[in-house]
Order: C-alpha cells, then sequence, then structure tokens
C-alpha cells in the first residue's frame, strides 16, 4: 500500500452547530407580520414576554443569593467568629473573665444573626419560586393563547395565498382555452367537431379548478374573519385575566418578601437589644513559680493563632459577603423592571419600595467596613503583640536554662574543691578562681531572670486588666461595635433602624494607647528586631487594610497574616532604645537570636 505522508493529512476540523435560536424568535420568524390581527395581539404578547423574563430573573437571583450563603463552606459570606468563641471556651483566654464572657457574648450575637439571615434568605428564595413560579404560569398561558391564535392565522393566510396562487393560475389556463376553443370554431368542417369538444371539455375543468380555488379563499378568508372578529377578543381577554392573576401573585408575593424582612429586622432587633448574664467563665488555676511561663507560653500563643484566624475571615468577609449582606446584587435592577412591567401604579409603588434606597444602604454598608476594619486593625496589632511576648518568655526560658546549666557547673566546681581539701591536699588558686567567677556569673543571671520574670509577669497583668490596655480595647469593644453596625444592616428596613443606629454611634472603640515601656535595666533589641507592635491612627471611611497587598480576590492565608505583624517594629526600637548602652553584653538574657529561642522553647518540655 502507499505509504501517506502524515504531514499531508488533511486537519479534521471539529464540526461546530450553531446555537439554536430563541423559541420566541423562531415563532415569529415562522409567522412574520401581516396577519391582519389586531394589533393588540402583537403588544399583549410582547408584554407578556417581558414579564416572563423579569419573574424568570427574580426568581434565579433570590435563589442564588440563598443557595450562595446556603454553600458558603468557607464562611466568607456571613459574618461569625468562630475563632473568638474558641479562644474563650477552649481555656487559653487571657483576659479578664467578665470580658471574655463579653466576647463570647458578641460571638453568640454573630452566630444568632448568621441563623436570622440564612433563614430569612431561604424563606425569600422559597416564595419567590412559589409565588413568581405561579405568576410565570399565568404568564406561560397567556402567552400560549395569543401564540396559538397566531399560528392560527398564519395558517389561514397560507391556505388563502395558495388558494390566490391556484386561481391565478387557473384563470390563466381558462383564458388560454377560451381561445383555443374560438380557434377551434374557426377550422375546418372535418375536424372542427372534435377540436370543439376537447376545447370545451379543458374550458369545463378549468372552470372547474376556479371554483375550487375561489372557494378555497374564500373559507380562508371567512376563517381570517372568525379568528379577528371571534377568537381574537377572547384571547385578548384570557391574557388580560392571565395578567391580573399575574399582577396578583406579584403583589402576594411582595407582601411576603416585606414580611420576611421584617422579620428579619425584629429578630436581629431582639438579638442585639437582649443584655448578656453574668459571667460564667472559669479560668483553670495558674501554675505558680517558673511553670507559670510555660502555661503564659502555651496560652499567648494560641491567642495570637486566634486573632489572626478572626483576621483573616473578616477580611474574607469584606471582600466577598459585605456587598451582598443586605440585598442580592442586581436587586434594583431587577425590581425597578418588575415595576416597570406592572400596570397599575399602587403595585409598582408596592415593588418599588422593596429596595433600599441606594444613600441608605452604601451609608450603612459604609459604617460596617469601617467598623470590620477597626477590629481587624486591633486583631492585628493584638496578634503583633502577643507575638513579641511569645519571643520574650521563650527567651526567659532559654535564660532559665542557661542559669541552671551555670549553677550545675559552679556545684560541680565546690564539690571538686572540697574533695582536694578533704583529702589534705593543697588548695589550687585556678579552681578558687574558676569557682568565683562562677559565682558572679550566676548572680548576674540570676538577677537577669528576675528581671526579665517581673517584665514579663507586668505585660501578662496589662493584657488581664480591664482598662483601656487590655484585651478589652484590643478585642472586645470593637467587637461590639461591629456587632450593631453589622445588625443595622438588618435592620435598615424597619423602624428599629434608629434605635440600632443610636446603640452603634454610641459604641465606638477606645483611642490608641501607649503601652508600659520595658524596665531600664535590661536590653532587649537583640533577638527582638521587627517584632514590637506599631499601632496605626483609626482607619479613614473606606479604607481597608493590606488592600495594595491583594490585587485579586484570593484570601490572604496565616503566613501572611504573621507576615503582616511585622509592623511591630515600634515596640522593639522602644525596648532597644531603652537598652542601648547595655547592647551585646553577655549576660543580656535576650541576646540570642528569635530562631535559637523558638527552637529551644520548642524542645523545653514546660513549653
Amino acid at each position: 500500500k502507499r505509504q501517506v505522508n502524515p504531514l499531508c493529512r488533511r486537519r479534521q476540523v471539529p464540526l461546530q452547530l450553531s446555537p439554536s435560536p430563541h423559541p420566541d424568535c423562531a415563532h415569529d420568524k415562522r409567522v412574520g407580520d401581516g396577519l391582519g390581527l389586531d394589533p393588540r395581539v402583537g403588544e399583549t404578547k410582547a408584554r407578556l414576554r417581558r414579564w416572563r423574563d423579569c419573574l424568570d430573573g427574580a426568581v434565579a437571583m433570590y435563589a442564588k443569593h440563598a443557595s450562595e450563603l446556603s454553600s458558603d463552606t468557607k464562611g466568607r459570606l456571613a459574618l461569625v467568629m468562630p475563632e473568638l468563641d474558641d479562644w474563650v471556651s477552649e481555656g487559653a483566654w487571657i483576659g479578664a473573665p467578665a470580658v471574655g464572657g463579653a466576647v463570647r457574648g458578641e460571638a453568640a450575637r454573630l452566630s444568632a444573626i448568621a441563623d436570622l439571615v440564612r433563614t430569612a434568605r431561604e424563606k425569600v428564595a422559597d416564595g419567590s419560586a412559589r409565588e413568581l413560579h405561579a405568576a410565570r404560569q399565568c404568564v406561560t398561558v397567556g402567552i400560549a393563547e395569543l401564540q396559538g391564535l397566531e399560528t392560527l392565522a398564519c395558517s389561514a393566510c397560507k391556505e388563502r395565498d395558495v388558494a390566490a396562487r391556484a386561481l391565478r393560475r387557473a384563470l390563466t389556463a381558462r383564458t388560454g382555452l377560451e381561445e383555443e376553443l374560438a380557434r377551434a370554431r374557426a377550422a375546418g368542417n372535418k375536424r372542427r367537431a372534435a377540436l370543439v369538444a376537447k376545447a370545451e371539455g379543458a374550458l369545463y375543468s378549468a372552470e372547474s379548478d376556479i371554483f375550487s380555488a375561489e372557494d378555497l379563499r374564500r373559507r380562508a378568508d371567512e376563517r381570517l374573519r372568525q379568528l379577528h372578529d371571534e377568537e381574537a377578543p377572547t384571547v385578548l381577554r384570557a391574557a388580560d385575566k392571565a395578567l391580573i392573576e399575574c399582577e396578583a401573585r406579584l403583589s402576594a408575593w411582595a407582601a411576603l418578601v416585606r414580611a420576611e424582612y421584617a422579620r428579619l429586622a425584629d429578630g436581629v432587633s431582639v438579638s442585639l437589644d437582649v443584655q448578656p448574664g453574668p459571667s460564667t467563665l472559669t479560668q483553670p488555676d495558674a501554675p505558680a513559680g517558673s511553670d507559670r511561663f510555660g502555661a503564659m507560653l502555651l496560652h499567648w500563643t494560641v491567642a495570637k493563632r486566634r486573632c489572626e484566624e478572626a483576621k483573616v475571615r473578616c477580611e474574607a468577609f469584606r471582600r466577598h459577603g459585605l456587598e451582598s449582606a443586605m440585598a442580592p446584587r442586581g436587586e434594583a435592577a431587577r425590581l425597578a423592571e418588575l415595576a416597570d412591567a406592572c400596570a397599575s401604579e399602587g403595585l409598582a409603588v408596592e415593588v418599588q419600595a422593596l429596595v433600599l434606597p441606594v444613600e441608605e444602604r452604601e451609608e450603612a454598608t459604609a459604617a460596617c467596613d469601617r467598623a470590620l476594619g477597626c477590629l481587624q486593625r486591633e486583631l492585628g496589632f493584638q496578634a503583633a503583640r502577643l507575638n513579641t511576648n511569645c519571643k520574650m518568655v521563650a527567651a526567659h526560658l532559654k535564660l532559665a536554662r542557661k542559669l541552671a546549666a551555670t549553677e550545675a557547673k559552679k556545684l560541680a566546681a565546690e564539690r571538686g574543691i572540697a574533695t582536694k581539701t578533704e583529702a589534705g591536699g593543697p588548695g589550687e588558686s585556678k579552681r578558687e578562681i574558676a569557682l568565683a567567677a562562677l559565682c558572679e556569673r550566676a548572680a548576674a543571671e540570676r538577677a537577669q531572670l528576675d528581671e526579665s520574670a517581673r517584665f514579663i509577669d507586668r505585660r501578662a497583668e496589662e493584657l488581664c486588666a480591664e482598662t483601656v490596655a487590655g484585651v478589652a480595647s484590643a478585642v472586645c469593644e470593637p467587637l461590639t461595635a461591629l456587632v450593631r453596625w453589622y445588625g443595622r444592616l438588618f435592620t435598615a428596613r424597619a423602624p428599629a433602624a434608629a434605635k440600632v443606629a443610636a446603640a452603634a454611634t454610641t459604641t465606638t472603640p477606645s483611642p490608641p494607647v501607649t503601652l508600659s515601656p520595658p524596665p531600664p535595666p535590661l536590653d532587649m533589641g537583640q533577638g527582638l528586631e521587627g517584632a514590637g507592635p506599631q499601632r496605626e491612627d483609626a482607619l479613614e471611611p473606606g479604607s481597608r487594610p493590606n488592600s495594595g497587598a491583594a490585587s485579586g480576590d484570593a484570601e490572604p492565608s496565616i503566613s501572611e497574616v504573621a507576615s503582616d505583624n511585622e509592623v511591630a517594629s515600634e515596640v522593639a526600637s522602644e525596648v532597644a532604645s531603652e537598652g542601648s548602652g547595655r547592647s551585646g553584653s553577655p549576660l543580656d538574657p535576650f541576646s540570642d537570636s528569635a530562631s535559637d529561642a523558638a527552637s529551644d522553647a520548642a524542645s523545653d518540655p514546660a513549653s
């Protein structure tokens, strides 16, 4: 067989099927124009089709709005703070018990509001699917009646055209046969009779064809007259009835949506008005002595992780869920289309009233965005502060192990000198000098260890305090303000919005505070560079932290949030300025690198 060059083979192009035309376009193209029907038939058909498209868009919009929230596995569309609730519940809370109970209460409020919002969206979606689907069925019946009338009229017009063409052919044939009959009569005597008989027979057949064509055209004209005079008014009355039923269904749907929004607003108002009971938060007894530093390291590490996770959740909600929290995307345009399609002005006003005013929506969204930014900033600052504290505790534990090793060396040196003395041998001056150096070194390390312990205890007291320097100002107060502003998103369509707005206005986060400086005798500059937090000014309206770092929709991870905590360089600079006179001292408790401290802290059983 002849070998075929594979490069010369014809490239097979996949068959591309053209998309099927829309059923409406196919029907209009099939029936065409000039049917001789009432012009109201075409106008009513276009109006019903517009109703059908508007209803389909509204049903799809509310169904998508509910399904997005129900299938939100990443927690980006609902504002919940399970990390803060877990932080309080798992026994790692570092603040005062009263503040921990308040944080747990606000997290419970957010969960309750999220459940109310999810239920309301599902009910609105179900009601829209039920009522608007029934309205669409009425519209579909009206469209089918009108299109059926047009199809019958199109068939009658085609029959009339066929009859007209047949009549023209028969008339033309009769004219020719009449001429042939005249020629036959003028022919010779021998063939005249036969030709005349033949021409008369053909002429009779042509007359029969003319009669049949005229009868067919008459029946087609009669059918068109019947469609225009009798069936068209009946179909128009049925279409008007379908429009009336559709508007009645739409009115019932508007009442259902209003009721659900009012029920949601009332439920959110009740959740915001409920005052939490006395705090029942019980914290386990902290270990005493040097063991308390291992517990501090564990609790502060958990707290830092919870703050970072909550910060990431705030950013995810600001990006994905805040815009569609109050209403579905495109709700104003969809409801405006429905209102324009309504024949009744009262129903149009009723449907248009469901649209939240743009100014009010933008104001509530911007206020909630500012509250989210404030909480996000405070959580980031708190995470950076806890990161600094963890490094301090890790360095303290390493210094404690270093002191224990020095004490062991000193004890071994004392035993060696005592053994030589009991044996009656002469004392060795080198060993005594080494012992004296070890004693001096141990005393200096013990003093530094005590000083660092006092500094860490003071940091722990600041975190536990209920004043502006504790966790209350860093987490509780911004969270409370956020819950109030978030609740206003759903109470904006009810009279209770004024009370919620007043409560949100009076609840504001505390101003930035200055932490207490570290004690002067210690040098904490080495090993803590870039670990101290730096508090920013209050966020401007509409500003978002880390907006320039992420241009897409990718959510920041925990590692990215931890890298953002490097803004904590001011505390390190303050610490370094206090201890700059003793930097590089061999007795500095925090002179080792952060990586060595972290590795030693991980290997320490107490931590």
